[in-house]
């Protein structure tokens, strides 16, 4: 069930220990701040590649716009 509610919901994850007593509040703190860190990071890995994908479109348009006005 824990490994469920890793993956599903995070925060329903943190209510369950916390009730049943798996964790003290010391641990639980640290484990919804591993949670923030990682979905900072997560964020910043979807930015770089919404980023990357970007600039590799703009590239292969502005080429491809370039040699148009090359062939005339």
């Amino acid at each position: 069930m824990i490994l469920y509610l890793l993956y599903t919901e995070p925060s329903r994850l943190i209510t369950f220990m916390t009730r049943t007593k798996l964790m003290t509040d010391y641990q639980n703190d640290i484990l919804v701040g591993a949670f923030f860190i990682s979905g900072i990071f997560a964020l910043l890995a979807g930015v770089l590649i919404i980023s990357v994908a970007l600039f590799t479109g703009t590239a292969y348009f502005s080429t491809a716009h370039l040699g148009l006005q090359l062939e005339s």
